[in-house]
């Protein structure tokens, strides 16, 4: 089976968890997300969190990798103020239908409880099986940094 591991990283932590996943599986790709614009601070928290909030998209760059080749696709994001980032919301408009999906999400809370049933309710509009759903706590790496 073919899996891409998709992630978008702010500090570093789901970069990190895309690494450790990507020891688990075989025949694997990773792939960093990349915005658009790239983000500060102060734009994270001053527009990117009331963007997630409501479960905006941002603007990412072309991936590239055709996801229609990959069996399962694996998502890797932060969280912003209870809910994955908006670049999570732009990778989910991105899923071909039909695919193996596992989430995964690193927060210095350690979960997204407001946010899940809603997440997970995204994936299932794609026409796709969640087949994993992950709170990571990052706050022991956060802090290493």
């Amino acid at each position: 089976m073919k899996t891409i591991i998709m992630y978008y990283t702010f500090s570093g932590n789901s970069r990190k968890e895309a690494e450790r996943l990507a020891n688990e599986y075989q025949d694997v790709v990773v792939c960093e997300v990349t915005e658009q614009r790239k983000r500060n601070m102060l734009s994270a928290v001053s527009i990117g969190c009331p963007m997630a909030m409501v479960r905006g998209a941002s603007k990412i760059k072309e991936v590239a990798y055709d996801l229609k080749q990959f069996d399962r696709i694996l998502l890797i994001a932060p969280v912003w103020s209870g809910f994955p980032a908006p670049a999570f919301n732009a990778m989910v408009k991105r899923l071909p239908e039909g695919k193996e999906v596992g989430i995964y999400l690193c927060s210095s809370g350690g979960e997204a409880p407001k946010s899940k049933e809603g997440t997970c309710k995204m994936i299932a509009d794609k026409n796709c099986k969640l087949i994993s759903y992950q709170d990571i706590k990052t706050w022991k790496t956060t802090q290493a940094m």
